[in-house]
């Protein structure tokens, strides 16, 4: 009865099952205001009064200059607007927002008088990285953007504004990720408590409670309308930013890790649960769109398919099929019109599946299921992991990660060079200093994921694919496309004094 009582709720605010890319939509009209929210707690203090638009001391961009948004052409395609093709190439990054706010220390191994964003931009521009995908939420309690509903913490809308105007600087875009699955600050938990008054803590209620979805509608409306401090131009109007990505690593609540027995799942593993996020992921795209049709959408999937997928063979351990049961269900979660870009992400360390076999299959999968959308393909976390304790030396992380590596790239440059739809990788996740793993842009992890500007994987594997790749796009404008004028949205003149509000 309570599953029916939320399907009646959430089909009166528009919901559907997956459907294809072309069939119609029939969500609501977006009201397009704004709630200013309050600015709450000051965890820390970043002045942005004495911003200044230099460039970092011996920096040379590698990077062409691309003008206006990114957008889909030719239905897998992304180029500028003259047409310039562009490919996603690049790092994630780890709790930037917190060591740009000031909340968490740098790492200590940064360049003299270059902050973080300074460093992971100069260096992603002067490497041939298009691209950075960065966390604009909190990761920790001890550190929120959103404090509760519409409250807000000040410093971190400056830290965002920061970052978002050095990646402008740089040349490099962003793709800026709203929310996440798995942490207990900005996250689905934090959703559900706010949306239930604390009375429930079953994140399966973010896809699918009408109050709960709508806090998180709020946030995502003040994100894309938000006027930064710094440059005086709305988040939506600022072609920097090349995509929204709605929620890192959507997941029903079971979210299994092994199954030995999956008829014994509890309901929330079942196949409603992957409805639930197939048309949240569509109606929130949908919501994002009404709003923003400058930039790119993208869900945040793993890439798993689910119960009732032929493809769930390409599934990391097929003999259970664990990550079948835990809501995603990959071409359906992205058949949706307003889904612009399909995202998946590759962890085999993490999956239970470490064999190059497997790469390769999820890879060219992935591939094939988005040659049927016919949308632009991006695989935004390649996280490949090695042991820290015994494999701490050059050498055995090249060899451990570098067959992996190649295996991702040889099937984005086989579909990129012949017009296919894999349109970037992007690695996890920059670190910035010597092995082992200690010392990342972006918080000390230490869990052997890092990858360093200055290491071999990066120098023999990562920085030629990209600038072969980049070479390419670049050399000619993409076939059947128009050029479009941009014109820069006007600014909002910005003071010192409003740079610290």
């Amino acid at each position: 009865m309570r599953a029916l009582a939320l399907c009646v709720a959430v089909c009166l605010l528009g919901y559907a099952t997956a459907q294809s890319a072309t069939a119609a939509e029939p969500f609501p009209p977006v009201a397009n205001t704004v709630n200013a929210g309050s600015m709450g707690p000051n965890a820390a203090q970043l002045d942005t009064s004495s911003y200044a638009p230099t460039l970092a001391p011996g920096y040379l961009n590698t990077l062409p200059s691309w003008t206006g948004f990114i957008n889909v052409v030719n239905g897998t395609q992304l180029a500028d607007q003259q047409c310039k093709r562009f490919p996603v190439l690049g790092p994630n990054t780890w709790q930037l927002l917190e060591e740009t706010a000031g909340a968490i220390s740098p790492p200590s191994g940064l360049p003299a008088n270059t902050d973080s964003a300074e460093y992971v931009f100069s260096r992603a521009a002067q490497n041939y990285q298009t691209t950075v995908r960065f966390r604009a939420h909190g990761v920790s309690p001890s550190y929120q953007l959103q404090v509760s509903p519409g409250n807000y913490t000040a410093s971190a809308w400056r830290a965002i504004d920061y970052i978002i105007a050095r990646a402008g600087q740089y040349g490099v875009k962003l793709i800026y990720v709203i929310a996440d699955n798995w942490q207990t600050a900005d996250s689905t938990i934090n959703y559900v408590e706010w949306g239930t008054n604390g009375t429930s803590n079953n994140t399966d209620l973010f896809f699918s409670d009408p109050t709960v979805m709508k806090i998180y509608q709020n946030h995502l409306n003040y994100t894309l309308n938000r006027v930064n401090t710094i440059t005086g131009v709305q988040y939506k109007n600022d072609p920097t930013i090349l995509a929204w990505d709605l929620l890192n690593e959507p997941r029903c609540n079971c979210h299994p890790t092994t199954l030995a027995n999956p008829s014994s799942l509890p309901a929330s593993c079942q196949p409603n649960c992957t409805n639930f996020i197939s048309s949240w992921g569509g109606t929130m795209a949908h919501f994002a769109r009404q709003i923003d049709a400058n930039h790119q959408v993208v869900i945040g999937n793993e890439g798993f398919w689910g119960q009732n997928s032929p493809d769930k063979q390409y599934n990391p351990t097929p003999t259970n099929n664990w990550s079948s049961y835990s809501g995603q269900n990959f071409t359906d979660q992205n058949s949706y019109a307003n889904v612009t870009m399909a995202a998946f992400h590759y962890w085999p360390d993490l999956w239970g599946d470490n064999t190059t076999t497997f790469a390769t299959n999820w890879f060219a999968a992935h591939v094939a299921a988005a040659t049927a959308l016919n949308k632009p393909l991006i695989l935004e976390e390649m996280g490949k992991q090695y042991n820290v304790t015994t494999c701490n030396d050059q050498a055995c992380r090249l060899a451990t990660l570098t067959p992996f590596y190649a295996a991702a790239y040889q099937t984005f440059n086989t579909s990129y060079y012949s017009g296919g739809p894999f349109q970037g990788i992007m690695f996890w996740r920059l670190i910035n200093g010597p092995t082992p793993d200690s010392n990342a842009v972006g918080a000390t992890l230490g869990d052997g994921l890092g990858v360093d500007y200055t290491e071999p994987l990066f120098t023999q594997t990562i920085l030629p694919n990209s600038k072969a790749a980049l070479t390419f796009a670049t050399a000619k404008n993409a076939a059947n496309c128009t050029p479009t004028a941009y014109a820069p949205a006007p600014s909002t003149p910005v003071t010192s004094s409003s740079r610290n509000l």
